[in-house]
């Protein structure tokens, strides 16, 4: 795993206390266009899907799930760096 991705990755795992965790990279998909979000220099990781199951989700409805995520990847988002984020998230309870 390309190392953006996987400090990404270690830091929702500590901060949400993830039971686990899954990032998935399509940015690829994306390679070559002139819209999207393709930056040049960064074939890794502008789009992104991240599966996580936490128990900080318990209670937590799914937009303030998203929020609780955005606010940790608020530089990355804010800067461009990841232009597109899918999230997939859950409580344990949810499985």
């Amino acid at each position: 795993m390309d190392s953006f991705l996987s400090e990404i990755r270690d830091r929702l795992a500590l901060e949400f206390k993830a039971e686990s965790i899954e990032i998935v990279d399509f940015s690829a998909e994306h390679a070559g266009h002139t819209h999207g979000g393709h930056i040049p220099g960064h074939s890794v990781g502008t789009h992104i899907e991240v599966k996580l199951v936490s128990s900080l989700f318990a209670g937590q409805s799914r937009v303030n799930r998203e929020r609780m995520i955005q606010k940790t990847l608020s530089p990355e988002l804010l800067s461009g760096r990841i232009h597109a984020l899918v999230l997939r998230l859950k409580s344990p309870e949810e499985l």
